[in-house]
């Protein structure tokens, strides 16, 4: 039965998996690079000599040397990645500056890492500004005085399919801790916005290899020999890499957390997790308030911190308006209430005349009891 079944698999996968290949290929097509060498370059400042049967900059005196080079209109939003073949001695700094048509005349820069000896590509995908048709690129070096670069080209091109396949394995795969966003949302990838997710990815890819394999029998005219047990594979086969992935990263987040938990004690635990100084904060706050029903008026303006120092601040009566005034408006506080300043905060509090301003409302007396570098806690006096 096995045997069976792994000629039928093998006889109707030949064919799908040329037919997927040649879809791939078709639809994201390697691109096809722009390269310039020295001698093509236009010199803004610093000169070009001859080295042998190669060009070499020299910077000015001032250590700078800048050229551009003859670009014709490439869509840099199509080409983000920028290659620079550089030997001998390296510069220190590395500006790319480039003009588009829409962009109204106006010069865009940004300075990038200085390269290594060999190949280097910068990938200018994220960067403000790259899109268009571009009309004006060049490249501003620095480095000594006079300093001889030997710049052998410069490249400019977008990702081939391969690299496209290793950016979505690297995002896919790499480790990486717990973070906030993790408690609704799990995407499996290493940022929580990059494209495309694995479950929707591999779930598309199902989608895409079961169609061709139905149309495949269709032209073949082999709807006899149809295979439930193929479509079964080819499902069962997606959805075991996309459920790889999911359960690598688990196990990695989970051997993560026994190295940061595991044996502590519950306080522990507290002081070895990410509240921390709220922990401290909080706890050294509780210590000096003796009346257990009394109020505790937190004066946070950012959500994480108000909600987590009202949580650690329980069993006490914590008051906390999120997204409104940090601090209630008219005549409530009472003496014996307290005041917990968590930054960042938005009231306005004079520590040398002891007093809490609020707009449009009466100066609070207020006695500080207890301060640290995560807040303060004051008493109304």
């Amino acid at each position: 039965m096995s045997a069976i079944l792994l000629r039928r698999i093998a006889s109707a996968h030949f064919p799908l998996l040329s037919t997927l290949f040649f879809f791939t290929s078709f639809v994201s097509p390697a691109a096809v690079a722009s390269d310039w060498s020295p001698r093509q370059f236009t010199i803004e400042q610093g000169t070009a000599v001859a080295d042998g049967n190669e060009m070499s900059l020299v910077a000015d005196a001032t250590g700078i040397v800048a050229f551009t080079v003859p670009v014709n209109g490439q869509l840099l939003q199509k080409n983000p990645l920028l290659t620079l073949f550089v030997d001998g001695q390296l510069p220190q700094r590395v500006m790319v500056y480039w003009q588009t048509k829409n962009a109204e005349s106006k010069l865009a820069r940004v300075e990038i890492a200085p390269p290594v000896t060999g190949s280097t590509t910068y990938n200018f995908d994220d960067i403000n500004g790259w899109e268009g048709s571009v009309e004006m690129l060049g490249l501003a070096l620095q480095g000594a005085p006079h300093q001889r670069i030997k710049v052998h080209m410069v490249s400019l091109g977008s990702p081939t399919l391969s690299d496209k396949l290793k950016t979505y394995w690297y995002n896919w795969s790499v480790h990486r801790g717990w973070r906030t966003s993790d408690i609704n949302f799990i995407t499996g990838t290493s940022e929580f916005n990059q494209l495309p997710y694995p479950a929707p990815y591999f779930a598309g890819l199902a989608v895409v290899v079961l169609t061709l394999f139905g149309l495949i029998h269709l032209l073949r005219r082999r709807t006899r020999s149809f295979s439930w047990q193929v479509i079964g594979c080819i499902i069962l086969f997606s959805w075991i890499i996309s459920d790889t992935f999911w359960h690598a990263r688990l196990w990695q987040q989970v051997s993560q957390t026994w190295t940061t938990f595991g044996g502590k004690t519950a306080w522990g635990k507290l002081l070895a997790s990410e509240d921390a100084s709220l922990v401290l904060l909080t706890h050294n706050a509780r210590q000096q308030i003796s009346k257990p029903d009394a109020r505790v008026f937190i004066a946070s303006s950012s959500d994480v911190s108000g909600m987590l120092s009202a949580y650690y601040m329980s069993p006490f009566n914590p008051y906390w308006h999120r997204g409104g005034p940090e601090l209630p408006d008219g005549d409530v506080f009472e003496a014996g209430d307290y005041i917990l300043m968590v930054p960042p905060s938005q009231i306005n509090y004079d520590a040398r005349a002891g007093i809490v301003r609020r707009p449009g409302e009466t100066a609070l007396k207020v006695r500080q009891e207890y301060s640290n570098d995560t807040g303060v806690l004051l008493k109304v006096n």
